[in-house]
């Protein structure tokens, strides 16, 4: 440590640590914009989500049970259902979210 601390200093450096200053500018009005849109489109509202997926298993997979005969559910139409299912227990999997399920309902379609 002592030897990092001593070539830090050495090295100059208003923060002793090596480094110059950084000089900030504003961001452009297009930059802010930019970053806005990318920030908004990355974001995802996983409650939101979630209470999307109980939607569509209750159609998908609720659906083809109540019919007569029941209809039995195989290649894509299952892997697509094994895909939402794996998604929630992915965003359920975090306790604040698992709750919020349970919030808006999403319990009892399962």
């Amino acid at each position: 440590l002592r030897w990092s601390m001593k070539n830090a200093y050495e090295r100059g450096g208003e923060s002793g640590d090596g480094t110059d200053p950084t000089e900030f500018t504003e961001m452009s009005a297009e930059n802010k914009a930019w970053l806005e849109k990318v920030m908004s489109e990355g974001l995802v509202d996983l409650v939101k989500r979630a209470g999307e997926i109980v939607d569509d298993l209750k159609a998908k997979a609720l659906v083809p049970v109540r019919t007569e005969p029941p209809a039995v559910l195989e290649g894509h139409a299952l892997d697509s259902l094994l895909d939402l299912l794996d998604e929630l227990l992915d965003i359920v999997g975090q306790i604040d979210f698992a709750q919020s399920l349970v919030q808006i309902g999403g319990g009892p379609p399962l």
